[in-house]
Order: C-alpha cells, then structure tokens, then sequence
C-alpha cells in the first residue's frame, strides 16, 4: 500500500516467492513529476526442515542427519542454540550442516538449531533425539525338546526404541511361527499356533 502523504509502501506480501515491477511517480503542487521504476523481491520465509525429527534410536546406532533450509536470501549459516544438549558421541558439524556420530548413552536429548540467510533473518528448529538401551535377546544357546510334546522357549527381550516382534526362524523340517508375545512354542512334527 501506498501512504500519497508520506510516500510509504508498506503491507504484508501474500503472493508466491518472486519479483513485481512497478512504476513510482511523484509530483509537486507546481504540477511537475517525476518517475522510477522499482522491483520489489518477494522471498519465501526461512524455515528449517529436520528429516527424523522425533525419530527414536537405540544406543550402538550410527546416525547422520542432514539438515536444510528453504526461504530466505543467499547462503546459509548454522549454529547450536545454548542450552541444546547433544548425544555422547554425536558432533553438530555446522560448515555441513549434519548431525553425526555413534550413539552409547540412553536419554532423552533435546536440542535447537538455528540458521541464519545473508540478510540477517534467523528461523530455529527444535527436535529431540531419544536413545534407548540397545535391543539385546537374552535366552540360553541350546533347548531340549521331546517328540510329540509342546514345546515352550520364553525369549525375553529388552531395549530398543520399538515394540519387539520376532522374527520366523527355520531349522530343518522344524517351523517356528512369527509372535510377538515373548515365547515361542511348537509341537514338533506338527503345525504350530499361537498361544
């Protein structure tokens, strides 16, 4: 909008990302003018997009995200908020604007990133890496079992970041069905079924 009182324009862009061109006039109580043309650069807001942000991991992990802007005006700049606090064994590489590392401590790590355009405008971004204990199946080598008899292995498991389900397993003419109770049971020589 244009103030004809103070020669402003002032207002809120709500058109896509681009450039309007336009012609500026002026004149005086004598009657005479003068113009100007002007291009006005709308840019889109910088933002922060965060690939697996909230994503859970397990200690062990190997992790390597990277991190992208959009908006704003020419090259960006990275930093670590204060007060964020970054896994054990992961680095903030801000020249590459990655996260990288290995984690090996369990915890909930809450962190914000913040970037910064050639024109001064700064967005942050919060996330939080969760690293949970890593997955361990804790049961004996061997079973014993007797033919024609049920047969029950509990296969207790802990850690990980996700709902533990067991996978099918094969060992000669022996078949062992997929569960996600925490046992396995068969029947030898029989088709098996859940508990």
């Amino acid at each position: 909008m244009l103030d004809e009182k103070t020669g402003r324009i002032s207002g809120t862009p709500n058109a896509e990302a681009g450039a309007a061109q336009f012609t500026l006039r002026v004149r005086d109580s004598a009657g005479k003018t003068a113009s100007r043309s002007l291009v006005l650069e709308v840019r889109a807001p910088l933002s922060v997009a965060l690939p697996d942000s909230g994503a859970d991991f397990a200690v062990g992990d190997t992790i390597d995200i990277g991190l992208a802007a959009t908006g704003g005006a020419g090259s960006y700049t990275w930093t670590l908020a204060a007060g964020s606090l970054l896994p054990p064994g992961v680095e903030f590489h801000a020249g590459a604007a990655r996260l990288q590392g290995t984690l090996f401590q369990t915890g909930d790590y809450r962190l914000t990133l913040l970037v910064r355009d050639s024109s001064g405008a700064e967005a942050p971004a919060a996330t939080a890496l969760q690293v949970a204990p890593q997955l361990v199946l804790a049961t004996s080598a061997g079973a014993r079992a007797v033919t024609g008899s049920t047969f029950s292995l509990p296969l207790p498991a802990t850690g990980g970041p996700h709902r533990t389900t067991f996978v099918s397993l094969r060992a000669g003419c022996r078949r062992v069905w997929r569960s996600s109770r925490g046992a396995l049971r068969e029947c030898l020589g029989e088709r098996a079924s859940p508990l």
